[in-house]
């Protein structure tokens, strides 16, 4: 099984001038300079979201509760047939409701490389949290899942994540392909 471990980007507001290519707006960093979106990270203003598919997903959720720093990810690329995968998504700069909470929601869906639709704009309760402090990332409260089924192919999970407190949305998506 290919695996790539990924310490979680640290994502923070910039508030100066950006280098050429990258909004001013970008909510994610990489070494101290902002982070161009990609397939899998995007920003709307100061709202960001990473979307990933892990076979760890216990690992991940007990290594937020339990430990300071970055968290490091099990990120999959490809995994073989029989292996339960799950969405794990990471948030940032959600606004807080009259209640001081956040609204983060996702809709998830799942498509096999045949065309075959698994899941058709899911939804999920990302969180209900009040935001994290500062410049820190939220997690989220659940995730999709499924077992990988045995065929000559992979799965695309796309999610709409949404900061429905201050009307911003990001289009993430990250494959996995079936190992045989």
């Amino acid at each position: 099984m290919r695996t790539t471990i990924i310490a979680l980007l640290v994502g923070v507001m910039s508030a100066c001038a950006s280098p050429s290519g990258v909004a001013q707006n970008s909510s994610w960093y990489i070494n101290d300079a902002p982070a161009p979106d990609t397939e899998w990270r995007k920003t709307d203003g100061p709202f960001g979201a990473q979307l990933f598919i892990t076979d760890d997903a216990k690992s991940v959720y007990d290594f937020w509760e339990n430990e300071e720093g970055g968290v490091p990810i099990k990120r999959l690329d490809r995994a073989p047939a029989g292996t339960h995968v799950e969405t794990v998504v990471f948030f940032i700069r959600c606004a807080p409701n009259r209640d001081g909470k956040c609204s983060v929601r996702g809709f998830i869906t799942v498509t096999r490389s045949d065309g075959k639709v698994l899941a058709k704009d899911q939804e999920l309760l990302l969180s209900e949290k009040p935001p994290p402090e500062g410049f820190n990332l939220g997690i989220s409260e659940a995730g999709a899942g499924l077992e990988l089924e045995d065929f000559d192919g992979s799965y695309l999970f796309e999610a709409r994540v949404v900061d429905a407190v201050a009307n911003r949305e990001v289009h993430v998506n990250q494959r996995i392909a079936v190992e045989r």
